[in-house]
């Protein structure tokens, strides 16, 4: 949400061009942004977390690239240079050394949450590549808004205490800095490279 209102504020200030604007006829590819990028992913990687350690879990994130290499050669026959197909083969080849030497042992069920988180981010970087000439900040905007708000109010349903407001203003803070930011340059470097080589 923190994400949401600060690129909501970036948008307001900078009053861009109505040229890029998102259209109706965006709406598969946003929906599937916002659901898979912002809802199903982060929840996949949560639930991985909490069955191994931040640094296995940031081991395995490094499965986001190859498989977004790989989903767009095969389903988007998308041109991808030998040298990042090669990158994309030694980043899965070093997390297979670091298994069998002990290194990343983790539990099963936790390596499927972050495997699937990363297969649905490499999916939403695959569809945001289909918007990639629209206005990246309006899309990042409605990627946080709905997919923070959503997240929020399952959290609320599920018994999510009311935090202390200092507590609430530095999670928001952090939302802004962190995850808008990111989703902003990510949105970019789409419109930029491509996903596949992003």
């Amino acid at each position: 949400v923190g994400a949401g209102v600060a690129l909501s504020l970036f948008g307001f200030v900078s009053r861009r061009s109505q040229a890029g604007a998102l259209r109706p006829s965006d709406g598969p590819a946003l929906s599937g942004v916002i659901v898979l990028g912002g809802v199903v992913a982060p929840l996949l990687f949560m639930i991985g977390l909490n069955r191994m350690s931040v640094l296995n879990g940031s081991l395995l994130l490094n499965l986001e690239g190859p498989l977004t290499v790989m989903l767009s050669i095969a389903l988007f026959r998308a041109r991808i240079s030998w040298q990042a197909l090669g990158a994309a083969l030694l980043v899965i080849s070093a997390g297979v050394v670091l298994q069998l030497q002990g290194v990343a042992r983790v539990d099963p069920l936790g390596v499927l949450a972050i495997g699937g988180a990363c297969l649905a981010w490499a999916i939403d970087h695959e569809l945001g590549q289909r918007v990639s000439l629209r206005d990246q900040a309006a899309l990042a905007r409605v990627k946080c808004l709905a997919a923070g708000s959503f997240n929020t109010v399952c959290a609320v349903a599920l018994g999510a205490r009311a935090v202390p407001e200092v507590s609430l203003f530095a999670a928001l803070l952090v939302g802004a800095l962190a995850s808008g930011v990111t989703v902003l340059l990510e949105a970019y470097a789409v419109r930029a490279v491509g996903a596949g080589r992003e």
